[in-house]
């Protein structure tokens, strides 16, 4: 862990009364009601166990580096196959929701989705209160979009409709500073370096940085992996068979959509008799509507 140092001669000379330091123990980020499906739900979703955001130093130390949280990319390295989101709607809420349910990261969809630049800052902003890694896929393979998406500093990017090895290379290139990219380069002020704070986000964001490039291409050389979107003929179960270790599931707006059509046809379908004194103990809402 980084140590602050104070300089205590530009003190004024005052007794300095020490409080008493508070423990806090270990807490997750799951916290749902007691009923009979999201006491189901506990065995499935694994607990994220919270963890402090680290001190932020000009000096890195050796303790630090090891005490740091993974990336993407590491947990990729380490073997891991990884499960995450589409977020289409922009609504801070219900990314900060999938970043609590557990899912390895959420996608923040610039090209199909109706936001830009700021929306998904905000985005960004309630998955980093959830600890979840954000991925920002862009709305065309563009240098300026790049730019603009990497400054507000998201694990990954995506870069779509990528149909050759020249356009990754050109894609790659937008990533990076130069002289290994034609990235402009703002990195004493932008979100990416804590707004200049991490003296060394020049020496770490190529590391750290996940480069995601969306088509059919054939990798050669270097570390690759191959990733995909889960479709009703090809579940994610099937792709983690065949190799696939980033595996996004689902679209926030289809999970939506497909709750509100099913509550409707169940209130629809619902007989006169089965109206009145007939509410089900697994419908999770009971105590709110109470209140």
């Amino acid at each position: 862990m980084a140590t602050l140092n104070f300089l205590t001669t530009s003190l004024h000379p005052k007794t300095l009364t020490t409080k008493p330091t508070l423990h806090y123990p270990s807490k997750t980020l799951i916290h749902l009601p007691k009923s009979p499906i999201f006491e189901s739900l506990n065995s499935v979703i694994k607990p994220k166990t919270l963890i402090a955001p680290p001190i932020r130093s000009t000096t890195t130390t050796i303790s630090d580096t090891a005490s740091a949280p993974q990336t993407l990319k590491s947990r990729l390295k380490n073997g891991e196959t990884l499960y995450g989101l589409f977020l289409l709607s922009f609504s801070p809420t219900i990314a900060e929701i999938a970043g609590l349910s557990g899912y390895d990261f959420v996608v923040v969809d610039m090209e199909h989705g109706p936001g830009g630049i700021s929306e998904a800052l905000s985005c960004l902003h309630a998955l980093a209160a959830a600890r979840t890694p954000a991925i920002i896929r862009l709305p065309d393979s563009d240098a300026a979009w790049a730019k603009k998406a990497l400054d507000l500093g998201p694990q990954g990017i995506m870069f779509p409709m990528i149909e050759s090895q020249k356009m990754a290379k050109k894609a790659v290139s937008y990533c990076k500073f130069p002289p290994n990219g034609v990235r402009g380069s703002a990195h004493t002020i932008i979100r990416a370096s804590d707004y200049g704070i991490d003296s060394g986000y020049l020496n770490n964001y190529e590391d750290e940085l996940l480069i995601m490039c969306q088509g059919v291409l054939k990798a050669k050389g270097g570390c690759a992996y191959l990733s995909g979107f889960a479709m009703p003929h090809d579940k994610p179960e099937e792709m983690r068979g065949r190799g696939y270790r980033m595996i996004s599931g689902a679209v926030d707006v289809g999970l939506f959509r497909s709750a509100c059509v099913e509550d409707v046809k169940r209130f629809k379908m619902m007989r006169p008799e089965d109206e009145i004194g007939n509410v089900k103990d697994g419908d999770g809402d009971e105590k709110y509507w109470s209140e």
